[in-house]
């Protein structure tokens, strides 16, 4: 009813709730958020060409990953962006149209 969706953060092995917002547009702002400042405190002495950013979700269309990838280059134009479906046994867990963004470091 009041549409409160969790953002969660995971640091190593440790799940923490980031944030509660009210929709889905004030989760994504907040995912936005936390991975800006992972960007500028975790990842600071990185360039951005050794960092990538994932997408992962169980997004039901083609439009809605499109939609999210967009957002995403927008937010960080130098980054290798990509989506990735989540496995069915998270996707079971999570249901449709859930997301979750990653930065990380490209080791290779």
């Amino acid at each position: 009813m009041l549409q409160l969706k969790p953002v969660l953060t995971i640091q190593g092995d440790r799940l923490d709730a980031y944030a509660k917002s009210r929709g889905a547009v004030m989760a994504g702002k907040k995912m936005l958020e936390a991975i800006r400042r992972d960007r500028t405190e975790r990842f600071a002495s990185e360039p951005d060409s050794r960092l990538r950013i994932d997408v992962a979700g169980t997004l039901e269309d083609e439009e809605r990953i499109q939609r999210w990838l967009r957002l995403e280059q927008s937010t960080f134009p130098e980054m290798q962006i990509e989506y990735v479906p989540l496995l069915f046994g998270i996707a079971c867990h999570v249901g449709i149209n859930a997301a979750g963004i990653a930065i990380t470091r490209i080791t290779s």
